[in-house]
């Protein structure tokens, strides 16, 4: 995708989600407002991240108001990804892990399955490789049963390479094997 493609499609969204918010405080809909909110912290996050966290957090308040506890659960993986983006992955694994929890609770498989992958990631990133391979083999799990080939696939890559690096060759091979049959079983999906 080309700068000016991505740079207008940045803009254009930058103004739907304004005009959300605007229609979304004429009429008082604060679940509008808490998701608006939240997509343009979202599009902030890489160019003013002080204005990114300002909005995150009226969106999680305008989310408490409305009642919207999937939005604040799923408000949890974005502060998650804006610690990452600061390189901060002690705090990104405790929001994976707050929100981990939260879509467990509410039923949110898919984005369970997701929390648990990320706050493995995380931890990962922080040295806690033992840790960090317990919540792949938990997101491996969780995606398996719903069939969630992407998450599958992250997770089987993530067990793959953990495999290598300890020098358990025949658990790689194993996982080697597993990865591909998502592959295989996939590739007319996407």
């Amino acid at each position: 995708m080309s700068t000016s493609f991505a740079q207008a499609n940045a803009e254009a969204a930058e103004k739907l989600y304004t005009s959300a918010i605007a229609h979304a405080k004429r009429s008082r809909d604060q679940m509008l407002l808490g998701r608006a909110l939240s997509n343009l912290a979202q599009l902030y996050e890489s160019r003013d991240p002080a204005q990114a966290d300002r909005l995150l957090e009226d969106s999680l308040k305008a989310k408490a108001r409305a009642g919207d506890l999937q939005g604040i659960a799923v408000g949890s993986a974005v502060r998650a990804g804006f610690a990452v983006a600061r390189g901060d992955f002690g705090l990104a694994a405790h929001w994976y892990k707050e929100s981990s929890l939260a879509t467990a609770r509410l039923g949110l498989r898919y984005e369970r399955a997701l929390s648990t992958y990320n706050h493995g990631r995380a931890l990962q990133d922080c040295g806690k490789l033992i840790a960090a391979s317990r919540l792949y083999e938990k997101a491996r799990r969780l995606a398996a049963e719903d069939d969630y080939s992407d998450i599958l696939a992250l997770s089987l890559n993530a067990l793959g390479a953990g495999a290598f690096q300890g020098r358990q060759f025949g658990k790689m091979r194993r996982i080697a094997r597993d990865l591909l049959d998502v592959a295989t079983r996939t590739k007319n999906r996407e």
